[in-house]
């Protein structure tokens, strides 16, 4: 109890160095929770869109409904054992897949009657685990008029991503750095608050370790306390932060259900720089009895 109170003296003789820092520390622990969990979050959702592509299978309009059955069981031949849904797309369907953004021209197409089914695509919709060499086949197959694949569209996305995890983990790596080097230089500055409560515990019959420790105690009650309103600040803010990457692309979508820190992890993280700190914290000299 006594080291605590010594620990805590700080608080008493420079009050506003001790909260400034204690407000930069919450502060680079709630930005340090957001980089970490896009880190987390960005690789998930990365390898759920390398692995679910999108294919239009496009059909010959002269094709007969006939023909429509033998070409999706070719279809599901050529996709073997690959996990991918096949649906077929016919005139109505395409017509109320873009009722929401094109309304005119689903009335100028509908009004066309049975003639509508000349100027509208027929395809296969499939979506699933697709690879170039089963797009090839597919392309291959009679009646078949085009295959348009996701795979190159989605390319530069992925590619975004990867440079956005990457850039989040420098930056988490970074705001880490940062705070050991904040609370290194202020025990350097509390140095001579601490020399006086040094001298005190030596002069007591402790030794030195003993007399130092309250001074190495400080960043550690710093952080920890830190990290106890960082994480609570997380807790609160981050289904807003989840909401507001959603809302940059839709490929961001569900970033909030993929695994996302525990909110313990920040108190934890803020406990474990201050140890840190605690290990590279400078005595104010040695005391003397």
């Amino acid at each position: 109890m006594f080291a605590l109170k010594l620990a805590l003296r700080p608080w008493k003789l420079q009050p506003l160095s001790q909260f400034l820092t204690f407000l930069t520390l919450a502060t680079m622990l709630l930005l340090a929770g957001f980089f970490g969990s896009l880190a987390i979050s960005l690789p998930e959702l990365r390898h759920r869109l390398e692995g679910d592509h999108v294919a239009s299978v496009f059909l010959d309009p002269a094709l007969e409904a006939s023909h429509l059955t033998p070409i999706r069981d070719q279809i599901n031949l050529s996709l073997g054992s690959s996990a991918v849904s096949v649906d077929f797309v016919d005139s109505d369907a395409f017509l109320e897949s873009i009722q929401a953004t094109q309304p005119e021209l689903v009335k100028e197409v509908a009004a066309l009657g049975a003639e509508k089914d000349w100027v509208t695509p027929k395809f296969f919709s499939l979506r699933g685990t697709l690879t170039e060499k089963m797009i090839e086949k597919l392309r291959e197959i009679p009646g078949v008029e085009a295959v348009a694949y996701s795979a190159k569209r989605f390319k530069p996305i992925l590619e975004n991503l990867l440079a956005i995890e990457w850039l989040s983990r420098a930056l988490f790596a970074a705001i880490l750095l940062g705070m050991v080097a904040i609370l290194t230089l202020l025990g350097r500055l509390n140095a001579s608050i601490f020399q006086d409560a040094e001298l005190i515990v030596a002069q007591m019959g402790g030794s030195v370790n003993q007399a130092r420790f309250p001074a190495r105690l400080n960043p550690v009650l710093l952080a920890g306390g830190a990290g106890l309103v960082s994480a609570g600040l997380f807790y609160k803010l981050n289904p807003w932060f989840s909401a507001k990457m959603a809302s940059l692309s839709p490929f961001l979508q569900g970033m909030g259900s993929v695994g996302q820190p525990p909110v313990v992890a920040l108190f934890a993280l803020g406990l474990a720089i201050g140890v840190l700190a605690f290990l590279f914290s400078p005595g104010a000299g040695m005391p003397t009895r």
